[in-house]
């Protein structure tokens, strides 16, 4: 019985009597000194499996990745196909339930990252117009195609909220001031 519990000691190598199953080490000395290593493995700098810098993990956290996001680049790049088809998924349902909204939240994001406005400024920008172009004075639906956000073509700067005739009509003569006022003498003489 006593010979079965015999084990070396994973630190200094010399033979002792395990006293419980899962023991590793003679003493505690050695158990410490197993624990220190861990510690220290844990805590010392490595570099990132995905973008290569260099990091130091939080303690106790053994992890390969500097951040969330690199885990989760690195879990896209292995599992491709299978993430494209759950976005497939989930915009078919999505889709399903209420298409209005799916439009109305691909418009904003499209808004946001052409002109920086956001969902919010954009029916606050409508609200001060009072619901209307700036141009003509027509009434806008805010969730028509046949509003526009109109901006400076040099600067991206957002100048307001037009109907689609306006906006057209700026852009056929090509946002140029002197154009505008010629079209207006033409208009006067040959009313």
């Amino acid at each position: 019985m006593i010979e079965e519990n015999k084990s070396k000691c994973s630190v200094c190598k010399n033979e002792f009597v395990k006293k419980k199953s899962n023991q590793v080490c003679c003493s505690k000395q050695c158990n410490n000194k197993i624990q220190k290593q861990k510690q220290k493995s844990i805590i010392e700098p490595r570099e990132c499996k995905t973008c290569n810098k260099l990091f130091t993990p939080k303690k106790g956290k053994n992890t390969k990745y500097c951040c969330a996001l690199c885990g989760h680049k690195k879990w896209l790049s292995v599992n491709k196909d299978e993430f494209s088809e759950y976005r497939k998924e989930v915009y078919k349902k999505k889709k399903e339930k209420n298409p209005e909204l799916l439009r109305d939240e691909a418009r904003f994001r499209m808004t946001k990252r052409v002109y920086g406005l956001t969902k919010e400024q954009y029916y606050i920008m409508l609200s001060n117009q009072n619901n209307r172009c700036k141009i003509c004075n027509k009434i806008l639906d805010p969730a028509s195609k046949f509003t526009h956000i109109d901006h400076c073509h040099q600067t991206s700067k957002v100048r307001g909220i037009l109907c689609g005739s306006c906006n057209n009509g700026l852009g056929m003569f090509k946002d140029n001031i002197q154009n505008l006022y010629s079209a207006i003498n033409y208009l006067q003489q040959n009313a």
